[in-house]
This record gives C-alpha cells, structure tokens and sequence, in this order.
C-alpha cells in the first residue's frame, strides 16, 4: 500500500432539512429528511433487488389478549400495511411469545451482532483521481447513486478499475432491554412473518403485527440516520449501516492477483464485473460448481508442485533464484529497506527492515 487518501468523513455535508416534506411514502425519503421521531437522514444506500415481505397491523388493544377475538380481529382490522425487505430490522416487543418460543428468541437475539457503523476503502492504482471520480465515490455513499456507463463513458472507465470493500468497526446486539412488561428486540421481517403466521403477538410501537406474506422481489434501499433509528409509518426501524468515512488506497501490484466472485443474491458483486482483476462473477448454482470445481484443479496441482520439492507449506518454499525483494503491503520491497511499524501486541513504534517484518507476518 503506497498512498491512503481521505475522501469523505461523515458530517463533511450539511443537508437542509424539508420541513414541509408530509408524505411518507418510501421513494420521496431523500438525504436530509426528517422522519416522525426527529431523526434526520444522513444516507440513502444503493437501490438493489431483494426479496420483500408485507405486513399488516394495527393498534394494540387489550381484548388482543383473547386468541378466537385476537384472530377474528387480525382478519377485520388490517388497517396499515408495509411492504419491506426480508432482512429490514423494526424493535419488537416480544414478552408476549409462548414461553418456549421466548426463550429461543431471547437467546437468538442476544448471540446476534448488527452491525452500525463501517469505514468504505476503495482500491486502486491511479495516484490522481479525477474530482468527478472524488465526487462519484461521495455520491454512491450518501445518495446510492452509481455512473452510467452510457452517459459518462470517461468517467465509468475510471471507476470501473476500483475495487472497494467495507470495515464494519461498531457493532450492537440485536436484544435490546426489558422492563417490566415488555421485552425489546431487534427483529427481520422474515422473523416476524414467521412468529406471526405461526399465530404469535409480535408488538412494535404499540402496533401489533397481524399478517404478512412474502411479497416478490422488489427494488428496495436503505438508510443511515443521525439517531441509529427512525419512526416511519408508525414503526420503529433499525438503521442501515452507516459509513463514517471513504479511505482510498492507491496500490501498487508486481503481482497478478486474480479473483471468481460467487453471487447467488445477484446484489453483492454484480459492480465487480469487468473490473480489472476479476475474472468472473458467477450468480447460478452451476456457475458456483463450476468456479469451485475449477479452483479444485488449482489447489490439486499446487499440491503436486509442492510435494516434488518436497514442502508441505507455502510459507516454506524457497525460491531456486531468490532476489533482494520481499512481497508485502502489495508490492515489491527492497528486504533491507527500513519501515517504521507498530507491534500489534504491545502498540510499540519501532524500525524493522522489510525482511524482518515478512519474517515475523509469518512466524
């Protein structure tokens, strides 16, 4: 890694609130609105397919108590409804499961990690990017927005040899607290549609769930807030991730790293294709079976390599003619170039030469 340019920090944009933004219907939530709770947009994610849920629900009652008025009312009452992808997380109150059901759930939820917060890090090997290739990166981050090829060619050509991955750096659980008549939680819609067509009392807000079904695949985003929540339509959402910052990392490759990205979402990897490294991205279970199949044959052959000079590790092939470099941070370094590094164990500065630090990566 030669060069790290900072490209976006979280709160670098001021947004104006639209005060006289009333309708709440998904589509017209843009950066900067404000929701129900006071909480205000910071991010509007990609738009991707995903398979979807809707749910209806209405207000709480007491007589909710009474399973044959209970389910006479679910049918009669569906007053709300909102249609969300299975993964999209509303905080439940679930103290009203059967007790056996509570406790899986309880246990679930509190082995479950959601994350809050990420760093973005795009890769690439141009030292000088384009301020539209600066702007493009801050724009898929807080609006979702991605280049067209056909409308700006020059610019997609830039963008299409970065590559990026995310940090997830902060983490909650997705169990909440418990009072003393509630228990709060952090459910899916897949979840609920499960609890509540096995006829359970799933509760949000004070809004009792009372029927779902799956929904097709549908084009869906997400959001980041201000506040990790949002009231929306009635019900309380969890964020979407939020990213605190975009680190681009300018690399410098002696070596030819390619890749098979296996994407059976069809949603993860498809920007990957055509980007320089990436030899395919497969979607279909045969696709899978055949990268796998195919990175079988590599792995055989390496191990015939391997086992005529006699290694069992990779880690201890030695070259027939070695050089004075080293492969590490993705380039070719001179082993007895000086770098100032930091010990993991002990947070200690000091000077190791690049030789040493191979030395010690592979001890």
């Amino acid at each position: 890694m030669k060069k790290e340019i900072m490209i976006y920090e979280l709160g670098d944009d001021n947004f104006e609130i639209n005060s006289s933004e009333k309708t709440n219907t998904w589509n017209s939530v843009l950066v900067g609105k404000e929701f129900e709770d006071g909480s205000k947009v910071t991010q509007r994610h990609k738009t991707h397919k995903e398979t979807t849920i809707k749910l209806w629900y209405r207000e709480a009652r007491k007589i909710d108590c009474i399973p044959i008025i209970r389910n006479l009312a679910s049918f009669r009452n569906k007053k709300y409804d909102i249609t969300v992808s299975t993964d999209h997380m509303f905080k439940c109150d679930i103290s009203c499961l059967p007790k056996d059901m509570l406790a899986r759930h309880l246990k679930y939820c509190k082995n479950i990690s959601i994350p809050t917060e990420a760093k973005l890090h795009f890769y690439g090997e141009s030292e000088n990017l384009s301020n539209d290739a600066i702007e493009a990166m801050k724009n898929y981050v807080n609006y979702g927005t991605v280049v067209d090829q056909n409308e700006n060619p020059d610019l997609f050509n830039e963008l299409k040899e970065i590559t990026f991955e995310e940090e997830i750096i902060s983490e909650e659980s997705a169990y909440i607290e418990k009072d003393k008549s509630s228990i709060y939680v952090w459910l899916t819609a897949e979840n609920i549609n499960y609890l509540v067509n096995t006829g359970c009392r799933v509760y949000c807000n004070n809004m009792l769930f009372t029927n779902s079904v799956y929904s097709g695949i549908k084009d869906v985003f997400c959001v980041s807030t201000n506040t990790g929540s949002y009231n929306l339509n009635r019900l309380i959402h969890h964020n979407s991730v939020t990213i605190l910052n975009v680190i681009y990392h300018v690399l410098q490759h002696a070596h030819d790293i390619n890749a098979v990205l296996i994407d059976p979402k069809y949603t993860e990897f498809t920007d990957f294709k055509g980007m320089k490294g990436i030899n395919a991205v497969g979607n279909t279970e045969r696709e899978a079976v055949e990268f796998l199949r195919i990175a079988k044959e590599i792995v055989e052959k390496r191990k015939v390599e391997m086992a005529k000079i006699g290694i069992r590790d990779i880690k201890d092939y030695k070259p027939s003619k070695p050089t004075k470099y080293v492969f590490i941070t993705g380039q070719d370094i001179d082993e007895n170039q000086q770098l100032e590094v930091i010990v993991p164990e002990t947070g200690e500065k000091k000077t190791m030469t690049a030789k040493e630090i191979l030395d010690y990566v592979n001890s």
